[in-house]
């Protein structure tokens, strides 16, 4: 199992997050600066520090990755309410993430939001001398709340 944690931190113009993941044998740190072009559409990029450690037959292999992603992402909310993101990112080095979630938020006492969300994600990290594949089911509820 994989927890993550984060923050997103948004105002009228720009967004930015932070996320820490960790499991058994795979962390990482992501770190992004987003422009708001239009509620739907948000540009901007993403930087990643990624460790995994893997063992094979008694031997043990360490990865650690530093990728910077050119990052998009798409919103579109349908009349009942539910939130479709779709989030797509590259590297030079040809690292590819994509990330698609649907989520239905609720507002308790007008400052509270609280959203569940399930989702899908793929990550692809390529460097000289690193190749990681993951995938991975999102399951989650998120709270947002105005400082």
């Amino acid at each position: 199992m994989i927890y993550r944690i984060g923050t997103n931190i948004s105002s009228k113009y720009y967004t930015s997050q932070f996320f820490y993941e960790t499991g058994k044998t795979f962390s990482r740190i992501d770190l992004g600066a987003m422009k708001i072009i239009s509620p739907n559409l948000h540009l901007g990029m993403r930087l990643m520090f990624a460790s995994a450690q893997f063992k094979d037959s008694g031997a043990t292999a360490k990865i650690v990755s530093t990728n910077a992603f050119v990052q998009a992402t798409g919103k579109h909310q349908v009349k009942n309410g539910f939130v479709f993101s779709l989030t797509g990112a590259g590297t030079i080095q040809g690292s590819v993430l994509a990330h698609l979630d649907v989520s239905r938020s609720w507002t308790i006492n007008k400052k509270l939001k609280i959203s569940p969300t399930i989702g899908y994600e793929y990550l692809n990290l390529r460097s000289p001398d690193t190749r990681l594949n993951s995938a991975s089911f999102l399951a989650g509820v998120f709270a947002e709340f105005p400082f």
